[in-house]
C-alpha cells in the first residue's frame, strides 16, 4: 500500500478550509498558509487561495489548495516531492459544489481526478498517465458539497454548539458520493480568539472521521485525521494555520519508517506463528473503535490501550463459516471501477488458469499463485491502478495484486473482496492490502503480493472494501503510535 497517497487521501478528505488573509486588499484572493505534520514531524506545506471565479459562465467561489510533501521512505527517493492540487468551484451563498478537481504529481507522474455536477447527476473522471480516461456517472437529485466544514455549516446557519449537517460529499478519487456528518462539538477561545470545535465523520462509519477547529466565519484553523473527538487530541496526520514565513518545508526530508508500527522486540520466525498478542497504545482514544473484532482477531480495549490477539488463518476447514446474503453475494461478484471482472481479457485469463481444476478451493489457489508469480512487485504510474491496468502492465503493488486476484475470482463466479490493514514482519507492522475469497461458506484469506494462501498470525485487519474509509482513518491515527508491545507468541 502506497504511503504518499495515504497522506494525500487523509488530508484531501479533511477539506481545504480556505479563509481570508487579513492584509489582502478588497477583491484580491484570500491566501492562507499551513504546515502539514505526521506526528511531530513536518512533512509538507499547503497554500490556499479563495476568490471569485466562473464555472460554465456562472459566478462561483473558487478555492485552490496546493500541497507539497517531502518525506523519505524506503524505496522512494528522498529528494522527490509529491504535489497535490485541488480546485473547487462552489455556489456562492450555499457553499454547494459545482466541480472539484484533484491532481497528484510525483517525479513527473501525474493523475487527475474530477467531479462535475450536471442536472440530476455527477460525472466523475480519472485521467491517468498516457491520456487514458475513466468516466462514471452517478445519479444525484440534490445538492452535494466539496467538503463538510465550518463554512458549509455557516452557510446553513448551523455554526453554533450543537449544530449538525448531514449531506453528500463528492469523492473524486473514489468516483462516488460519501455521506458525511459534521457536528459542532463546542465553542472555545484559542490564543485569544473565539473558535468552534467540529467533528466530521462518515455517516455510516463513525470511526472514519477527523476533528477541526474553525474561526467564527467557519474558516478552518487546524485539523487532524482520525482524532478521537473534539477533545484536543492530536491525530497522526494534521494541518495547522501558520504565518507565511513559517510555511517552509524542512531542509532535510522527514524520515518516515517503512513500518507504520514498530515492535518493542523482534519476532522470531514470524511465518510460523499460530498466535500473536500485541498491545497498542493510542493516546487520547477513549472510543475504542479503531480496530474491529473479527473471527481471527480478538480485540480487548480500555481507554487508550488495545490488546489484540491474532491467530493463523488456514484454508483447512477450521475457519468459521459465514453465510452470504443474496445482496452481499451479488456485490462481491459484480465488476467495479478497479475490479473489471467483466473485461474479456480478465475472463479469458481466469478460464485458462482454472481450467484443469474442478475444486473451487483449488481454483482460488491457482488464481492466487498465477498473480503472485506473473505480476512484478513494482508500483504503477497512477496512485492506485485497476486489475486490468495491473494485468496489462504486468506489475503493481499490494493493492493492484489484490484487485487483479479479486477480478479473476469474480470472473469465475467466486465472491471476493479487498481487505485493508497491517501485516507483521520481524520488526513491526506495515501498511498492506490483501484479498478474501468466499469458498464453501468460508472467507479464505489470499495475499497474492506476498504469495500466501492462508496466513500465519501476522495480519491485523482494519476494514474491508465497503469500510475503506474507516480503515484509512485508523491507519492515519495508528501511524503516530511510537511502538507496539509484543505480549505473547505461539510458538
Amino acid at each position: 500500500m502506497k504511503l504518499a497517497p495515504l497522506v494525500a487521501l487523509a488530508l484531501l478528505a479533511l477539506g481545504a478550509g480556505a479563509g481570508e488573509d487579513a492584509d489582502a486588499p478588497a477583491g484580491a484572493p484570500e491566501v492562507r498558509h499551513f504546515l502539514i505534520t505526521a506526528g511531530e514531524r513536518v512533512i509538507g506545506v499547503a497554500v490556499e487561495e479563495t476568490g471569485e471565479g466562473t464555472w460554465k459562465g456562472k459566478r462561483s467561489l473558487r478555492c485552490v489548495t496546493r500541497e507539497t510533501y517531502r518525506f523519505a521512505v524506503p524505496g522512494r527517493p528522498a529528494a522527490a516531492a509529491t504535489t497535490v492540487e485541488r480546485t473547487q468551484h462552489l455556489a456562492p451563498g450555499t457553499g454547494e459544489a459545482r466541480s472539484v478537481e484533484e491532481t497528484e504529481e510525483t517525479a513527473g507522474r501525474r493523475v487527475t481526478y474530477s467531479a462535475e455536477i450536471e442536472p440530476g447527476a455527477v460525472v466523475f473522471r480519472q485521467r491517468l498517465a498516457g491520456g487514458r480516461v475513466r468516466t462514471k456517472r452517478v445519479e444525484l437529485d440534490k445538492g452535494a458539497y466539496a467538503e463538510l466544514d465550518g463554512r458549509a455549516l455557516a452557510a446553513k446557519g448551523l455554526l453554533r454548539p450543537g449544530g449538525e449537517l448531514e449531506a453528500f460529499v463528492l469523492a473524486p478519487r473514489g468516483m462516488g458520493l460519501a455521506r458525511q456528518r459534521a457536528r459542532v462539538m463546542g465553542r472555545k477561545v484559542y490564543e485569544g480568539k473565539p473558535s468552534y470545535l467540529l467533528r466530521v465523520e462518515d455517516a455510516n462509519e463513525p470511526t472514519a472521521g477527523w476533528d477541526l477547529r474553525c474561526d467564527e466565519a467557519g474558516r478552518t484553523v487546524e485539523l487532524f485525521a482520525g482524532a478521537a473527538g473534539a477533545t484536543g487530541a492530536i491525530g497522526a496526520i494534521g494541518r495547522r494555520l501558520v504565518p507565511k514565513e513559517k510555511a517552509v518545508l524542512p531542509r532535510e526530508p522527514a524520515r518516515l519508517a517503512a513500518r507504520s508500527l514498530v515492535f518493542n522486540q523482534s519476532l522470531r520466525r514470524p511465518d510460523a506463528l499460530e498466535r500473536l498478542t500485541l498491545e497498542i497504545r493510542v493516546a487520547g482514544d477513549v472510543a475504542g473503535r479503531l480496530l474491529p473484532a473479527a473471527p481471527y482477531q480478538e480485540v480487548a480495549f480500555e481507554p487508550g490501550v488495545y490488546r489484540v490477539t491474532l491467530r493463523a488463518l488456514r484454508p483447512d476447514g477450521t475457519l468459521p463459516r459465514e453465510a452470504l446474503s443474496e445482496e452481499a453475494r451479488a456485490r462481491y461478484l459484480a465488476p467495479a471501477l478497479r475490479v473489471e471482472s467483466d473485461a474479456p481479457e480478465i475472463q479469458k485469463l481466469a478460464r485458462e488458469i482454472v481450467a484443469p481444476e474442478a475444486s473451487r478451493l483449488a481454483q482460488v489457489y491457482r488464481l492466487a499463485r498465477w498473480v503472485h508469480r506473473r505480476i512484478g512487485k513494482a508500483p504503477l504510474l497512477q496512485s492506485e491502478g485497476s486489475a486490468l491496468e495491473c494485468l496489462r502492465a504486468r506489475k503493481g503493488d499490494c493493492t493492484e495484486h489484490a484487485a487483479l486476484f479479486i477480478a479473476l475470482a469474480r470472473a469465475e463466479g467466486v465472491p471476493a473482496r479487498e481487505a485493508y490493514g497491517l501485516v507483521a514482519g520481524e520488526e513491526g507492522l506495515a501498511l498492506h492490502a490483501w484479498a478474501e475469497a468466499h469458498v464453501d461458506g468460508r472467507w479464505i484469506p489470499v495475499d497474492a503480493a506476498l504469495g500466501r494462501f492462508g496466513f500465519p498470525a501476522l495480519y491485523l485487519l482494519l476494514g474491508h472494501g465497503e469500510r475503506r474509509g474507516a480503515a484509512e482513518a485508523a491507519l492515519a491515527r495508528l501511524y503516530g503510535v511510537p511502538a507496539v508491545r509484543v505480549l505473547a507468541t505461539d510458538p
